[in-house]
């Protein structure tokens, strides 16, 4: 597996040097682009119209836009990171789009529409991206779920915003758009797919309860508007909401000592009736406790899915790509020491891979949706199979 990668709208190169620098790229003759950047980016059409001139329209160019992006082993903020790969065995791509509507039973339709076209012999495993504001990322998974059947690895993410929870971007099939979800699905005896993740973080504070909730919509705690209660905790921070709201995260327990559940974060607010928008559902009657994190749990969690997601790989493997999919919580808290999270990355996969990636408001996989914590895809190809 050959892999390539370039930094274009970062203004440091015109625009012209930057549609040269996309020729170099489609040079390479890649099966798959992965295009991950500010949303700036992405709702500038000029992005659109430089990939569709450049790149190879028997190429798959798919991904989204970010709170960060990742690519050089360094957060990227501006323009747009593109990584191209060109598999030299018999590893199949197939995309699938879908819009989506407004609603739990919409985002549940949409995550079953989504996946079941890509439904085939030696499916190994799909990567979904779908806009992260106004959609119920659970929903969506079931419905994933649900259309993928089992056996078939699931990874991916919602998008994000640069922290402005206004509007965010997909982009599949030459297609930019802020109301979607995207996916691909890879086939083959010869393609590699390694996962990892692992949260970071510990609850802290009264245990609360969900007095009002419906969906991912989380209205009362403790019988108190749920916003009321988040400014209360971030006093002087509380303008910053919802950006300020990813460093609290709420944690499902079981009881006041238990062990971090399920874990939601903000993706929108709604002053006027108090309720604060969440990645994924919260039952009402659920116990939670805030979260919080610090750079130890997040590298140690970093090492772990980095780990984890290279349990595929064999010993002969070489190269390949990983993906991480991290919480836009994680930068948040990190803020200027996010680069330790891609640099212990780097440590733990080793120097051999190409990274990209990008943060955003949930992280998906096979067993559920979840916030604060670092997802990592392995990609690569088995020279040996079906040669």
């Amino acid at each position: 597996m050959i892999t390539r990668q370039l930094l274009i709208g970062t203004g440091l190169r015109t625009a012209d040097e930057d549609e040269k620098e996309l020729s170099l790229l489609a040079e390479l003759a890649p099966q798959l682009v992965f295009v991950f950047g500010a949303a700036g980016a992405f709702a500038d059409g000029r992005l659109a119209a430089a990939l569709e001139r450049q790149l190879p329209k028997s190429g798959i160019v798919i991904g989204c836009s970010g709170a960060g992006h990742v690519a050089q082993d360094a957060l990227q903020t501006g323009g747009a990171a593109l990584t191209a790969v060109r598999f030299e065995r018999d590893v199949r791509l197939r995309t699938s789009r879908v819009g989506l509507g407004s609603g739990d039973q919409a985002a549940l339709s949409a995550g079953r529409n989504l996946v079941t076209p890509l439904r085939g012999e030696g499916l190994k495993g799909v990567l979904i991206f779908c806009k992260g504001t106004g959609i119920n990322g659970s929903a969506l998974l079931t419905g994933v779920r649900e259309g993928v059947g089992e056996g078939v690895l699931i990874a991916g993410a919602l998008a994000g915003d640069d922290f402005s929870f206004s509007r965010t971007y997909t982009i599949c099939a030459g297609a930019i758009s802020d109301n979607q979800a995207v996916a691909v699905g890879f086939y083959g005896e010869s393609v590699v797919l390694g996962y990892g993740a692992t949260e970071a973080g510990e609850p802290f504070g009264v245990v609360r309860k969900v007095t009002r909730a419906a969906g991912n919509v989380l209205f009362e705690l403790d019988g108190r508007p749920a916003v009321d209660v988040y400014r209360e905790f971030l006093g002087d921070c509380a303008g910053q909401l919802p950006a300020a709201g990813l460093a609290l995260p709420l944690s499902v327990v079981k009881d006041p000592q238990g062990e971090i559940g399920t874990i939601r974060a903000i993706t929108g607010m709604d002053a006027a009736n108090g309720s604060i928008l969440l990645a994924g559902e919260l039952a009402a009657e659920s116990l939670v406790r805030f979260m919080r994190t610090n750079l130890e749990d997040i590298a140690l969690s970093t090492r772990m899915a980095s780990f984890a997601a290279l349990e595929e790989r064999g010993e002969s493997d070489t190269g390949g790509l990983a993906l991480l999919l991290g919480s836009a919580g994680r930068r948040y808290v990190l803020d200027d020491e996010i680069q330790e999270e891609i640099e212990t990355a780097r440590d733990a996969l080793g120097p051999d891979l190409m990274i990209t990636g990008f943060y955003g408001y949930g992280e998906l996989s096979r067993a559920r949706l979840q916030n604060q914590t670092l997802s990592i895809l392995y990609l690569n190809e088995r020279l040996g199979a079906g040669a």
